[in-house]
């Protein structure tokens, strides 16, 4: 860093160089990091939610982005990387679309050219791949998952899940359960 920051940009920008960002983990500060899970911790059906509703953005996503980024070989100079979107290059060569719908994308915190060109390709896939907002309400004692974790969804409007329940009862000897 060249000049005086305030904290919370300059913690900002280095959970964004990890594909992370700042939140409370277990009610202590923390970073949520973006990726991918397979144990789901909590489920949502009508019985415990209420109020779900989606909307799909459908803007125009860029063609590629120019990553800006702290380059060592440039004497820690800011330097600039274009990351081209699939189907897209600069001039349109090779059976490619030319790139003419740019956007910014700040990583001041990133050192390597080829982290910045990663975490290029991993916005643009973000845009194009999560267009969806979901959303629900729910009783803060029906709460047991934090931002990051992984959850189940089963709801009549997106058809997801094709039942659910409630458990009624379980048999003293484990053998039968009543839904």
């Amino acid at each position: 860093m060249d000049s005086a920051r305030a904290f919370s940009d300059v913690l900002r920008d280095v959970l964004a160089s990890g594909r992370a960002s700042f939140g409370m983990v277990n009610g202590k500060y923390g970073a949520v990091r973006d990726k991918a899970q397979t144990v789901p911790v909590q489920m949502f059906t009508p019985s415990n939610s209420w109020g779900f509703s989606y909307q799909r953005a459908f803007g125009e996503l860029p063609h590629a982005l120019r990553v800006t980024f702290t380059n060592p070989e440039a004497n820690y100079q800011q330097d600039v990387c274009i990351v081209y979107a699939d189907g897209y290059n600069a001039d349109g060569s090779g059976g490619l679309t030319a790139a003419t719908k740019f956007e910014q994308l700040d990583l001041r915190m990133v050192t390597d050219p080829d982290a910045a060109w990663r975490l290029g390709r991993y916005h643009l896939a973000v845009g194009y791949n999560r267009p969806t907002m979901y959303s629900l309400n729910a009783d803060v004692e029906s709460i047991v998952c934090e931002r990051g974790d992984l959850v189940r969804v089963a709801h009549d409007i997106t058809e997801w899940g094709s039942a659910w329940g409630r458990f009624v009862s379980v048999s003293g000897d484990g053998l039968t359960v009543t839904l």
